[in-house]
């Protein structure tokens, strides 16, 4: 597993801190399994729980910018006002009302999928003026974190592609199924909010 997504790293040209963390990360699991063969394995399990506990708060924790940016406020005391899981035809119109009528702009979080089945209010949000954020294309929002290097870039790079072909413009922001981050996804000029 390893290997593949070093491979993957290669391949696409990911940033090196994707690749640094990785590399940090089997380094940790392999000092554990020598921790083991010196001191016995209940050290080596202990060590492998407390490396498994670090990397489940990095992919957990919505603040933490050990895998990269994640911008949490808008500049000058702003608010800034997301909404996910869209385009839904229901949902969608009632929140631009909404919006227009206390004249406040938003990032919409799109859905690869639901921007392919309902183009007219993708367009319609960015014709209002609001940002579109990617989603990832299926939203997979149990395994999303644990997803490998092809299965990341391709959730992500779909999605992209779909708001980009509607719209005229590739998404430059970027959020995780219910916020679960993945290790290997550091995709630019997509941030993470």
């Amino acid at each position: 597993m390893a290997v593949l997504n070093l491979a993957a790293c290669a391949i696409w040209n990911w940033s090196y801190s994707a690749s640094f963390r990785l590399v940090v990360l089997i380094l940790l699991h392999a000092l554990a399994i020598l921790i083991g063969l010196k001191f016995g394995w209940l050290w080596a399990i202990t060590c492998g729980m407390l490396v498994a506990a670090c990397y489940c708060w990095m992919v957990l924790n919505p603040h933490c910018q050990w895998l990269g940016p994640v911008i949490c406020k808008a500049s000058n005391d702003q608010i800034l006002i997301t909404i996910d899981d869209g385009p839904d035809p229901h949902d969608t119109p009632i929140l631009l009302g909404l919006l227009d009528q206390y004249h406040t702009k938003a990032i919409f979080f799109m859905i690869g999928e639901k921007a392919k089945a309902h183009p007219e209010l993708v367009r319609e949000v960015a014709r209002r003026g609001h940002e579109i954020g990617n989603h990832t294309f299926t939203h997979p929002q149990a395994s999303f974190w644990c997803a490998g290097p092809w299965r990341t870039r391709r959730e992500i790079s779909q999605c992209q592609k779909v708001i980009e072909e509607i719209t005229g413009k590739a998404p430059c922001w970027f959020r995780a199924p219910v916020g679960h981050r993945n290790f290997l996804c550091i995709l630019s000029p997509v941030h993470w909010v």
